[in-house]
């Protein structure tokens, strides 16, 4: 047994706590890129022509992720097409559209959710409407992307986006009808 020193802890408690550390370090990372995967794959699920609407790549590196996120919602609802309800249950005279991503419907309506606010609302999660997990994980896929550019200004990865966005603002610097991008 090691006699505990007044001044801390022995060299062995040292090396056997860093051992724990460095293991505990390595399963957090192999788990972080276990979830990044789980992301891809569920962003993978929409259909190709969604997918092109979010354009997960598309967020500039200093830009705001949470506008991106407002563009996409509005993307995604202007090209939904709804159908009318049918049915003599049917209390909504709104059109309705399962989401285009998960292909989610509320619980109460079969015919999808209520364009465009009952789909806006899925979409961005609000109030009690269960958030839809595609979009969700597109939004972590592009939070995860600013991160590691934030973390790694040199990679190539970041240098990419950095000449993105050069090459965008000056498109729309010389193009007004860019912008709407």
């Amino acid at each position: 047994m090691t006699k505990k020193s007044k001044s801390g802890p022995t060299r062995r408690e040292f090396d056997r706590v860093e051992g724990e550390l460095y293991l505990a370090r390595s399963r957090i990372t192999e788990q972080d890129k276990k979830i990044h995967e789980l992301r891809r794959e569920l962003y993978e699920i929409a259909p190709y022509e969604i997918r092109e609407l979010l354009d997960i790549y598309s967020v500039p590196i200093d830009g705001k992720p949470y506008a991106w996120e407002r563009e996409a919602i509005a993307r995604i609802v202007a090209n939904t097409h709804g159908t009318a309800p049918s049915g003599q249950w049917n209390i909504s005279s709104s059109d309705r559209a399962p989401c285009p991503l998960c292909h989610g419907t509320p619980d109460s309506q079969a015919g999808g959710y209520a364009l465009p606010l009952g789909l806006e609302r899925h979409l961005g999660g609000f109030g009690t409407i269960q958030r839809c997990p595609v979009l969700r994980a597109a939004i972590d896929l592009v939070l995860d992307r600013l991160k590691r550019i934030k973390h790694n200004p040199g990679s190539l990865e970041s240098r990419l986006s950095r000449s993105n966005d050069e090459l965008r603002a000056k498109r729309v610097s010389t193009d007004p009808e860019v912008e709407g991008e």
